[in-house]
């Protein structure tokens, strides 16, 4: 009787935490607003993403806290939404293995290295980061279309084209 009890509460909890979960979180579609060029179809996008709470407070025990917050944007309903199921139930410390060992493989994949200059090392790298956090990924889930994206002028600057 006790182990019977024991999974009715389990799975009472499990319920309750999913339901907490999907309060907390969000989801919007829409079609994109401008095209990357004048015969290209405007794509429905379909975006789930963690509600960031207006105020984030640490205990007075506390020095430093951690919040996770996930985003998933695709053109699939399911693809976003299992990705971001998938993403939301990952640990913070997974998570950041997984994001800094596919970063560490990314660099080692290639990069151009100079000595000499602080200053134009930092130049560079930051330009190479931009350019490769704006492709997509080699092994994307995504048919392949045409990729648009990369934004011209002040790469490692942030100046804006006018």
């Amino acid at each position: 009787m006790n182990k019977i009890i024991y999974y009715l509460l389990l799975l009472f909890f499990a319920f309750i935490f999913q339901t907490f979960v999907i309060f907390l979180s969000k989801y919007i579609t829409g079609n994109i607003k401008e095209t990357e060029t004048t015969d290209s179809t405007r794509v429905r996008v379909h975006v789930f993403y963690t509600q960031i709470p207006n105020t984030l407070t640490l205990q007075t025990s506390e020095s430093s806290k951690s919040w996770l917050f996930v985003t998933s944007i695709d053109t699939s309903e399911n693809k976003a939404r299992s990705a971001y199921a998938l993403l939301r139930d990952i640990s913070m410390e997974e998570l950041e293995f997984l994001h800094t060992d596919r970063w560490r493989k990314n660099w080692d994949d290639g990069r151009i290295k100079i000595g000499g200059d602080l200053g134009l090392r930092k130049i560079l790298y930051a330009s190479q980061y931009y350019l490769k956090s704006s492709l997509p990924a080699p092994e994307t889930h995504q048919r392949k279309n045409d990729f648009y994206g990369v934004s011209p002028g002040g790469l490692a600057r942030g100046a804006e084209v006018k």
